[in-house]
């Protein structure tokens, strides 16, 4: 198998050293006593969507009227589109699930092995008692279906965060266990349960560079054996269940906001080190996405076709005998509620009853047609399909089994265009009746990078730091302050600082209001180029006239605790104007030493204004 945000105005001065980017570590690694190379992050594997010259992987399902997988399409009935202009297929071939070997027959290379893994990953989101009932129901039916011995199947929670149940296996009984562990365990029971799964693979994963050198002397040979294979390949599977939940935790404290997409975009990342297709069935009561959700929504569609992740969302509510499936007749069938002055039975985001009387009764059917409609958008755009409005789930996750091991595998090479930031559609026609195609909707062009999710607003900053000569469209200030150290690091704070009357503002309308839109990113890379940390956030506003002026004179400023461990790094800051589409991008050189034995000195800080204390003076102080 082939694989709005918070503004701060305040005013900050402090001292700030910028280097030209020829000279960036050059001039550090003439410092006496230059500080060791920094520990290795997670590498940043190739993406599986890729712009620039090089080739798009594109992984499609076709099926008949009847819901039958198609076997036996021809590259010529496939038609390949990419922002509207035709595409030359370069390759095309139907793959198909085989009985997994023990390794009994030579394996050309590991990349070879690691392709034929396929990963199914069962995610539950936080659900009321009824719907954890259908969830469960869902999931068993899933572990009953033929799924081939190269099938491997993990168990996720999601409640603000990403937590482990089970991690990657073939074993159906610790699997059952599993999800009934998620469906029935309480979130503090369920979260002290992935703290001891964590700390277990964390021991795992800090091995995984030993025993994928063994793989590797393993698979040059003629005759690998089963258990130095299968050691290596758990091992792997332990790296990408503990960078799953890294970073989880990483995208709650680098990004504003709480969404359960973190969750999704943290397995996304993780698994992206895995040439095959994965699988994620989302079991949950609807999305809910508000218009500053969009972004990370899109983004997530992005990072799970780059990656070659399908969700499958499963609305876990079911079949609710009030309602019709198809958005037209439910909303017809709350006209007519609403009129007879009948009581809706609604949930809140809980999973707790609530009630609405006949006048929100609109409300709430449009709102679930709404958070419908986000799920079979998400799966839609990924590969998947939405299953909801129904309680016979058996037959949806037969059809699921089915995808994870039989579609089509297409590659084509777009044209040279550089990183351009910006969302390349995909779409596919088939020139043949009766077959519809379950495919991807596109992804953003952008270089590979570490540290989380790319929002559709950092694209822009991101294009801008890989263009030559960089921009300087306004001034920008960026520096990283020590505060104190600990066994994992030293600690700092990263402070960016830009003129507000630099930034666009131009009037709402007839309103008294302006509008400015702007947003910032910083990267600090390691001496390899590894992004190990990336912080950004974006600043839509609008602002009445009689504070105008005073937004002018102001700063906007940006703050971002991390923790670094000793060596070299490169501190990278983009600003960007939404409106004018300006920007400016400055680089800086950050040696972070091996802290002291006994007392120490943070940074030094020019402080320009200062804060009267309310209330008496308190002598003890």
């Amino acid at each position: 198998m082939d694989s709005l945000q918070r503004l701060s105005i305040v005013t900050f001065s402090a001292g700030l050293v910028l280097l030209s980017p020829a000279k960036l570590f050059s001039r550090a690694q003439q410092t006496p006593g230059a500080a060791a190379e920094p520990k290795p992050a997670a590498t940043e594997p190739s993406a599986t969507l890729r712009s620039v010259s090089e080739e798009v992987y594109l992984d499609m399902v076709a099926r008949d009227r009847h819901g039958k997988t198609v076997r036996e399409l021809l590259p010529e009935q496939v038609e390949v589109y990419e922002d509207g202009a035709r595409q030359k297929v370069l390759s095309f071939r139907f793959v198909e699930g085989q009985p997994a070997s023990e390794v009994n027959q030579p394996v050309g290379s590991q990349s070879d092995l690691l392709r034929g893994i396929a990963l199914v990953s069962l995610v539950f989101e936080r659900l009321g008692a009824q719907d954890r009932t259908n969830a469960r129901e869902a999931a068993l039916a899933f572990l009953r279906s033929e799924l081939a011995p190269n099938v491997y199947v993990a168990v996720f929670s999601s409640d603000q965060r990403l937590y482990v149940i089970q991690p990657f296996t073939r074993d159906r009984d610790e699997l059952t266990r599993a999800v009934e562990r998620a469906t029935g365990a309480s979130s503090t029971e369920i979260a002290s349960h992935s703290l001891s799964i964590q700390n277990q693979l964390e021991v795992a994963e800090g091995s995984y560079h030993t025993y994928s050198q063994a793989l590797s002397q393993a698979l040059a040979s003629m005759n690998p054996t089963v258990s130095k294979v299968s050691l290596a390949i758990q091992t792997l599977f332990a790296g990408i269940t503990w960078e799953a939940l890294r970073f989880s935790d990483q995208l709650q404290q680098g990004f504003e906001g709480r969404s359960s997409l973190y969750s999704l975009i943290a397995l996304i990342q993780a698994e992206r080190r895995l040439g095959g297709r994965k699988t994620i069935i989302y079991f949950c009561e609807g999305l809910h996405l508000t218009p500053t959700l969009m972004d990370l929504f899109r983004s997530t569609v992005s990072e799970a076709n780059r990656a070659n992740v399908s969700i499958y969302s499963v609305d876990a509510r079911g079949l609710d005998p009030t309602i019709a499936s198809g958005n037209s007749h439910i909303v017809m069938a709350g006209a007519e509620s609403a009129t007879q002055g009948e009581v809706w039975p609604g949930r809140d985001e809980a999973g707790t009853a609530k009630t609405f009387t006949a006048g929100n009764l609109d409300f709430e059917i449009k709102a679930r047609a709404n958070v419908q409609d986000s799920l079979a958008e998400l799966s839609r755009d990924t590969g998947g399909f939405l299953t909801a409005n129904t309680n016979e789930l058996d037959a949806a996750m037969r059809r699921i089994g089915d995808d994870v091991l039989s579609y089509y595998a297409v590659t084509y090479r777009p044209p040279a265009r550089g990183y351009d930031g910006k969302f390349h559609r995909i779409s596919v026609k088939v020139v043949r009746s009766g077959v519809a195609l379950q495919t991807r909707s596109g992804y953003f062009a952008f270089p590979p990078i570490g540290g989380g999710p790319v929002l559709a607003y950092e694209a822009p900053m991101l294009a801008a730091l890989s263009r030559q000569p960089p921009a300087d469209d306004f001034p920008c200030r960026a520096e990283a302050f020590h505060f104190g150290s600990s066994k994992d690091g030293v600690e700092y704070q990263l402070v960016m600082e830009v003129p507000a009357a630099d930034f666009s503002t131009p009037r709402v309308g007839d309103t008294e209001k302006t509008q400015a839109h702007f947003s910032l990113l910083a990267l600090v890379r390691a001496q390899d180029g590894r992004v190990v940390q990336r912080f950004s956030q974006d600043f839509p506003m609008e602002i009445p006239d009689k504070r105008l002026e005073a937004f002018r004179r102001s700063n906007i400023v940006f703050r971002r605790n991390l923790r670094l461990p000793e060596g070299l790094y490169s501190l990278e800051s983009a600003v960007f104007d939404q409106l004018t589409k300006k920007s400016s991008v400055h680089r800086s050189v950050l040696v972070v030493a091996a802290p002291p034995d006994g007392i120490s000195l943070s940074s030094l800080a020019v402080i320009e204004r200062l804060e009267p204390l309310d209330g008496a003076e308190d002598p003890k102080e």
